[in-house]
């Protein structure tokens, strides 16, 4: 199109050129005073919305690790008074006889010599629940005998904890010595400390 005859087009639809630029500006006008605020604000809104969401979902996990920590703290309860009710001596007399008459029983039936056994009891702590029992043994026999009686001292239901052990061949003969160093641990309320 030439220039001429937009000029010409311009002159005579002047009138309804000028009504569609009125309309179209009061369009653009309506568009950046009314509808691109309002637009912004469903942005922030939704935006918000998002931000609080996940925020919510931070609070509900936050929340379910809480409940978790709870649950297991209370099967840590259980699972220590069990300990203390099942698994250790419950006194100090009950401890002994777990030890004195089962020591030397699987010393027997491993085919090893119980030669002596000393036990003592720990200076009871104030802060602490447990008093430690410490028991020594020496024992005489072959390898194979001595590493039956500590696998069958290990296998056993009694809560027996091996600190030390120390095997030697004092005399030369091929029997061997075991000093074995054990513990067990007795509740101080139950033995009165």
């Amino acid at each position: 199109m030439t220039r001429a005859l937009l000029t010409r087009i311009a002159a005579e639809r002047r009138v309804p050129l000028v009504v569609i630029g009125t309309i179209l500006a009061g369009n653009l006008l309506a568009f950046f005073l009314v509808v691109r605020p309002l637009m912004q604000q469903s942005t922030g809104a939704a935006h918000r919305a998002e931000v609080a969401a996940h925020a919510r979902a931070d609070a509900e996990r936050e929340l379910a690790q809480a409940k978790q920590l709870v649950a297991g703290a209370e099967d840590a309860q259980q699972a220590l008074a069990a300990f203390y009710t099942k698994v250790l001596p419950p006194d100090l007399v009950g401890a002994r006889r777990m030890t004195y008459a089962k020591l030397p029983a699987l010393a027997d039936k491993s085919g090893v010599t119980y030669t002596r056994r000393t036990m003592d009891l720990a200076a009871p702590k104030k802060d602490e629940h447990l008093t430690e029992m410490k028991i020594r043994m020496q024992l005489h026999g072959e390898y194979a005998n001595l590493r039956a009686f500590i696998d069958a001292l290990e296998r056993a239901p009694e809560f027996l904890v091996i600190n030390d052990i120390a095997l030697t061949d004092a005399n030369g003969s091929g029997e061997l010595t075991l000093t074995i160093n054990l513990s067990t641990y007795v509740r101080q309320a139950a033995h009165g400390s």
